[in-house]
């Protein structure tokens, strides 16, 4: 009888490991590119690019340099080794860009198109040039010539306003934040990015990128166990399945050991 349930326990406990083992997380997909309008402009710094996975947001970073995924690295996780083959969505300003599958430890370049436009509008240049009374006028820091009574000319030096220094300009910023949705939670932490539309340069106001997070460990695992043991056998992936085929293979292989065991010792001691 102890022997009995001492090769009952070890293959429940090797078909618990194995499952375990199978559950943990699986490796990320990189992704990097650049971030353009269908006119070509690249994208300005700041600009948000969220990737989703059945409608739900699981990974974002800022453009910087008309790119992204470059500095930082941007990767879109498996925390529960159950995405690949699954449809990523790219959105740029949450305006879809883009689309990929996901798979298990690629890193694959993926440029994206974002509708609206990029395009720098220079600002309006100062000055002009007009002449009256027999001068000349000129604007933006120029000079204005007017005819004297005698006949003569006195210039007039206009000076134009000094321009706002970089301070000021942030002062005068208010920033307007954008902000993905909570990620997934790892290690009780969830993440989310957030990005200022103004480009203020400033962080006032802006809002939390972090916070604690709890997750039901059985709950999480559980299924990622039974799906690694039984569901890639029928599932998409198609390099899961040798693994799976031959995980269940080795359980029956033990539990038909552990059966024809039985029935001998059963046998002897009948006898």
């Amino acid at each position: 009888m102890k022997n009995k349930f001492l090769s009952i326990s070890c293959i429940l406990f090797l078909v618990l490991a194995i499952g375990l083992v199978s559950a943990q997380y699986g490796i990320p997909n990189r992704f990097f590119g650049s971030v353009s309008d269908s006119n070509g402009n690249p994208a300005p710094d700041g600009i948000l690019v969220k990737a989703r996975i059945d409608n739900m947001d699981v990974a974002a970073t800022a453009t910087k340099d008309g790119k992204y995924g470059y500095n930082p690295i941007f990767y879109v996780p498996d925390p529960k080794s159950n995405r690949d083959g699954k449809k990523i969505e790219f959105y740029v300003n949450d305006v879809k860009a883009g689309e990929h599958t996901f798979t298990n430890g690629e890193s694959d370049k993926l440029d994206l198109t974002a509708s609206g436009n990029f395009a720098v509008t220079p600002p309006p240049s100062g000055g002009g040039s007009g002449g009256g009374g027999g001068g000349g006028s000129s604007g933006g820091g120029g000079s204005i010539a007017s005819s004297g009574s005698s006949g003569g000319s006195v210039e007039i030096n206009i000076n134009s306003p000094p321009e706002d220094s970089e301070s000021e300009k942030t002062s005068n910023c208010i920033p307007t934040w954008e902000c993905s949705d909570w990620l997934d939670c790892v290690n009780g932490m969830q993440k989310r990015v957030c990005t200022d539309i103004n480009n203020c340069g400033a962080d006032n106001g802006k809002p939390a990128e972090r916070r604690e997070c709890s997750t039901n460990k059985l709950k999480e695992i559980l299924p990622s166990f039974f799906s690694n043991i039984l569901g890639n056998v029928v599932g998409t992936g198609t390099e899961s399945k040798p693994f799976a085929i031959a995980i269940i293979f080795i359980v029956i292989v033990l539990i038909a050991s552990l059966i024809v065991r039985l029935h001998f010792v059963r046998k002897s001691r009948q006898k």
